[in-house]
């Protein structure tokens, strides 16, 4: 037997086991750089979505009588500049269609397809090398702190000189209209002017919150509560409306007539007016309050009850 043959033999099995074992280890590389590049386009994707979804569901929010297509558009802004797409790439579904707890008019549903590039892959491979990501999101159900809701039309009306002030972070919501008919009237409120309507306002103060027309009517929120027994006897009108603060105390008033002429200060309590029980104001001056005297013999209306 030729050694000298058997070793050249040898070295031969060895160059084509490495050439093997090279290309094998070059495509797990090669593989491996298209697989994390294509993870980064995933979660570069995910965000993206996110976005798109949030932007979405923003828009309906805000605008509760918005449509379709605005509520498409808001979703394309912000998803296709940030996910690299076009915006016919940006899916937009509302309402949400399917069963499920994130279903309907209240949720949408964003979805993006992105073509990843091939660096190695392409060489072995030729099909689909894409990424798509999804998110879903929903309204917050969480009501305003409305301080002033008015139902049912005519909604809320300001006539002359009247001024409602809703301190704290409180919101008036009209389920009608807010008529205004004063040149000096004022609404200010610590929170929002809603209505399902329109709002006639008269350079009015702009409160945090905004003046926003067309939102979603308020529901009753005393709705299902059981009522708190009516007191069997009315209570007269107080003679004190003349003076300079007239504190009047809860109870029922069964077609009584009040008119405020100065300082009006409720008490704490519960107030049931019914019958033909009207509430007039004789001047821009009058005001009728929910704050008490610190002491009810002093004619100071200054220490809020809530």
């Amino acid at each position: 037997m030729d050694k000298r043959c058997d070793r050249q033999s040898l070295r031969g099995q060895v160059m084509i086991l490495f050439a093997a074992g090279a290309l094998v280890l070059i495509g797990v590389v090669a593989l491996a750089v298209d697989v994390g590049f294509l993870l980064a386009e995933r979660r570069q994707n995910q965000a993206a979505v996110d976005s798109a979804a949030l932007s979405a569901a923003k828009t309906i929010l805000d605008r509760p009588l918005a449509t379709f297509s605005e509520v498409q558009t808001a979703g394309r802004i912000y998803g296709a500049p940030n996910a690299g797409v076009g915006q016919t790439d940006v899916i937009v579904e509302w309402p949400v269609t399917g069963s499920g707890p994130r279903t309907g008019d209240k949720f949408v549903r964003v979805t993006i397809t992105k073509n990843v590039q091939k660096y190695f892959l392409g060489a072995i491979y030729g099909g689909n090398w894409q990424v798509t990501n999804t998110a879903v999101a929903g309204l917050d159900s969480v009501p305003k702190p409305y301080a002033l809701v008015a139902l049912n039309c005519p909604g809320i009306e300001l006539n002359g000189g009247i001024k409602i002030n809703i301190a704290g972070e409180g919101s008036a919501i009209s389920n009608c209209n807010i008529t205004n008919s004063g040149a000096s009237s004022i609404f200010s409120v610590g929170g929002a002017i809603d209505a399902v309507g329109a709002i006639a306002e008269n350079s009015w103060p702009i409160p945090p919150d905004g003046i926003n027309e067309g939102e979603a009517a308020a529901s009753d929120p005393l709705a299902g509560a059981t009522p708190p027994p009516v007191p069997a006897t009315s209570r007269a009108v107080p003679t004190c409306l003349s003076d300079d603060v007239c504190v009047i105390e809860p109870g029922r008033y069964t077609s009584k007539s009040f008119t405020v002429k100065n300082t009006v200060c409720m008490k704490p309590g519960l107030y049931y007016l019914d019958g033909n029980t009207t509430i007039s104001f004789q001047n821009t001056n009058s005001t009728l309050t929910n704050k008490v005297p610190h002491s009810f013999s002093s004619p100071q209306c200054s220490s809020p009850v809530g």
